[in-house]
């Protein structure tokens, strides 16, 4: 409580105008009496104020008095009378339970207390039956429903209602069953399958998609589609590499494929060098190794299926690029959205695109980045299922008629392609580069290095080189 009526404020410069516009009268320099009430709250003017724990009187300035009464409105002026301020708002805001000797219990500090406990468990053996009310079955089978129930409307909400029936849910076991109308058969899930297949956008019955721990689902995704293709495959032979296991491999093409989840395929699992020396034994051995990324299967589906296509030769719609014109793409959206569509590794900034349009439609395209006097072929694709016969060639002539260089270079994915065009248009291989990496983490891939993330190794890259001729 503060004791003054008013306090005598000498007027400077800082507060002229503060106490002018309050009504106040005076000179520059003037000392003058102020009401407590028009003081800033912020003013450091001594007042005397009362405690109200104690009753002693004390002079304090008015911005501390303010602080002091923020939350109760009760002044307290030494240590000793916080510590009964401490214990006065207890009683105000949780009311007093229990006290012991000069401590006060607040409902929350009791019931942690023994007291506190003893008196719990005789309430719940009073209410329940039992001391602890998770010893209680009607409560247990209350919160279970409950919780079974929310689970239940969480993951229905994840399947096609016109292609999958809801049976039952099991909570013990955190299994769900369903009745697939496809193959007009019943099956159970557990929920951490059911998520994982969802994510993936792999269906979740377990007949048409049986668990396996031998063979991912999504590795026999390609095997199943390959089997739609007529294509006669062996799926994880050991013979032929010795001892090395390859996913599927295709005898009447020598091709193989490795199927790499991210995870058992990183660091964490493989060495820096385990893809780039499993891809140069088949190459000893004249067998041609593909490697796919997990998570390119699940995002860049059609774009794969179509490079393997056109490894085997199932690419039926072809064009030939006399039959095409030949145009600088400078519209950014079109770049964009062919790269992003048509090319394994996306859209990358370039600055020559030249690409070879069929009736008005891009069908092929080839970028290139300068580099002082010479340039890098950055990316270089055909619209996804085509094959357009002597596109590059024809991307490549325009630019060495039309453009100054003295050098380009190029590197090719050795994971995934040989490089042989670069081979025919007159490059030269120059040598195999390190491994590089990407890094994931929680099974994903992500763009800045941050703790408890791992390297995925890659099989690193053909660099070729072409001189222009004097």
């Amino acid at each position: 409580m503060i004791l003054d009526e008013s306090v005598d404020v000498k007027i400077i410069r800082n507060n002229i105008k503060f106490y002018k516009d309050k009504g106040y009268v005076f000179n520059f320099g003037d000392t003058i009496a102020v009401k407590i009430c028009d003081l800033p709250l912020k003013s450091n003017v001594k007042i005397n104020a009362k405690c109200y724990y104690c009753g002693a009187e004390k002079s304090i300035c008015y911005f501390e008095y303010n602080r002091n009464i923020s939350k109760y409105n009760k002044f307290s002026c030494s240590h000793k009378c916080s510590v009964e301020k401490v214990l006065d708002t207890k009683k105000e805001k949780y009311g007093i339970v229990k006290k012991s000797g000069n401590k006060v219990f607040s409902k929350g500090e009791y019931f942690k207390s023994e007291v506190g406990k003893i008196e719990i468990k005789t309430k719940m053996v009073e209410k329940y039956g039992v001391d602890n009310i998770f010893k209680s079955t009607d409560f247990i089978k209350k919160n279970t429903d409950k919780n079974s129930n929310r689970t239940i409307s969480k993951y229905l909400k994840l399947i096609n209602k016109d292609e999958f029936i809801f049976k039952e849910y099991n909570s013990k076991i955190s299994m769900f069953k369903f009745k697939h109308l496809k193959c007009d058969l019943y099956f159970s899930i557990k929920t951490n399958n059911f998520y994982d297949r969802n994510v993936s956008g792999v269906c979740i019955c377990t007949n048409c998609f049986p668990i396996s721990k031998n063979k991912s689902i999504k590795e026999k995704e390609i095997v199943i589609w390959l089997n739609s293709l007529d294509i006669e495959i062996v799926s994880n032979n050991r013979k032929i590499l010795k001892g090395k296991e390859l996913d599927i491999f295709i005898f009447s093409y020598n091709l193989a494929i490795e199927f790499n989840g991210l995870y058992h395929h990183s660091d964490n699992f493989k060495n820096n060098t385990y893809h780039l020396e499993k891809s140069l034994i088949c190459l000893e051995q004249g067998i041609d190794l593909i490697h796919i990324w997990e998570d390119e299967w699940i995002y860049k589906k059609d774009i794969v299926k179509s490079i393997i296509s056109n490894r085997i030769g199932l690419i039926s719609k072809k064009i030939y690029a006399r039959c095409c014109d030949v145009r600088i793409v400078n519209c950014f959206e079109t770049l964009e959205s062919f790269l992003n569509n048509n090319h394994i590794d996306g859209y990358v900034k370039s600055d020559i695109n030249i690409g070879l349009y069929y009736n008005n439609e891009l069908v092929c395209l080839m970028c290139l980045k300068s580099i002082e006097n010479n340039f890098e072929i950055v990316r270089n694709c055909s619209k996804l299922n085509y094959t357009v016969i002597g596109g590059v060639s024809k991307l490549f002539s325009y630019f060495k008629k039309n453009y100054f260089f003295d050098e380009v270079i190029s590197y090719t994915d050795f994971r995934l392609f040989s490089g042989k065009m670069f081979g025919y248009l007159g490059f030269v291989n120059q040598y195999l580069t390190k491994p590089d990496y990407f890094l994931i983490k929680n099974k994903k891939r992500i763009f800045d290095d941050i703790s408890n993330s791992h390297k995925v190794y890659d099989c690193g890259k053909k660099m070729w080189l072409y001189k222009k001729k004097a």
